[in-house]
């Protein structure tokens, strides 16, 4: 197998997150049925005591890539997918997001309590 090394940034990190909120003490468990669990098994519930929450969109190598920071950073996570994340489709429909939980700090939390790449 060969083995590829990408140098990636706080900034990088943030880039590639396409916003963030907090997990914990949010109303994020009355919207369980949104979420599938990649990491425990689709039908496992997420953990919901995890500080924060990163959308990723609906590639898997934007996982492969924010996985690959947080451990190198020491962090442990957890993948969901969001069904109701992602873009919107014409039938109403939507494509989906990965959602990586964590109690990693972006720097976006310096500032809001939320945040989002593209504001």
């Amino acid at each position: 197998m060969a083995q590829i090394t990408i140098n990636m940034t706080q900034a990088d990190f943030d880039l590639l997150c396409s916003n963030g909120m907090h997990w914990a003490g949010t109303d994020w468990k009355a919207q369980a049925e949104r979420f599938e669990n990649t990491s425990k098994g689709y039908q496992e519930p997420p953990s919901w005591s995890w500080k924060y929450a990163y959308w990723l969109e609906d590639r898997w190598a934007d996982v492969m890539m924010a996985r690959s920071f947080l451990e190198a950073q020491g962090a442990t996570y957890e993948v969901l997918f969001d069904l109701a994340g992602g873009v919107e489709l014409p039938n109403g429909h939507n494509t989906g997001a990965f959602v990586i939980l964590t109690d990693f700090p972006s720097r976006g939390f310096e500032k809001n309590d939320t945040w989002n790449r593209d504001e």
